[in-house]
């Protein structure tokens, strides 16, 4: 099956992970590449990076649980990630938020973008972003392993956005 991804003009993941909008399009779409400084990640290169997922969501019940094969791409399509694992990541906390936002492997299936003991802690406002193409998880299927779920901790009405390359 061959995936079908949209160019954009340019996309950098440090200092930001932000979409050029199409000039022809006049929105944002998903990347077709990205560069880390170091790296660099299209179609084509041995891992490639296939999908942009990009959503704002609010803490309801003290946390949020996000099922990394149950995904929304940017224009409303359901988006499955099984097979595939994170390129890189971006994750922002708003910033009219009363506390820290934690993320963390979900308690069901953990996806662990920190480590298997590491959560990380987003102050309001605050963003991290990362990239591990060669040491994350792959989605779904991890050797015996099923890692499907990332996990946000907060207040509730508090707000976060997560955006991930997949490939």
């Amino acid at each position: 099956m061959s995936e079908v991804v949209r160019a954009v003009t340019k996309m950098d993941i440090l200092p930001s992970l932000e979409l050029e909008n199409d000039a022809n399009a006049g929105a944002q779409q998903s990347p077709t590449a990205l560069s880390d400084g170091d790296q660099s990640y299209t179609p084509t290169t041995t891992i490639p990076v296939s999908q942009y997922i990009g959503q704002t969501e609010t803490i309801s019940g003290g946390s949020n649980t996000i099922d990394m094969t149950d995904l929304v791409d940017t224009e409303g399509n359901a988006y499955d990630g099984s097979g595939k694992r994170v390129q890189a990541f971006k994750l922002k906390a708003g910033s009219g938020n009363t506390a820290d936002v934690v993320v963390s492997g979900g308690d069901s299936d953990p996806y662990y973008l920190f480590g298997s003991t590491n959560e990380y802690d987003i102050e309001p406002g605050g963003k991290t972003m990362g990239s591990s193409p060669d040491n994350l998880p792959i989605i779904a299927t991890s050797t015996a392993v099923t890692a499907t779920d990332i996990k946000f901790t907060g207040t509730n009405g508090d707000t976060y956005t997560y955006e991930f390359l997949i490939g």
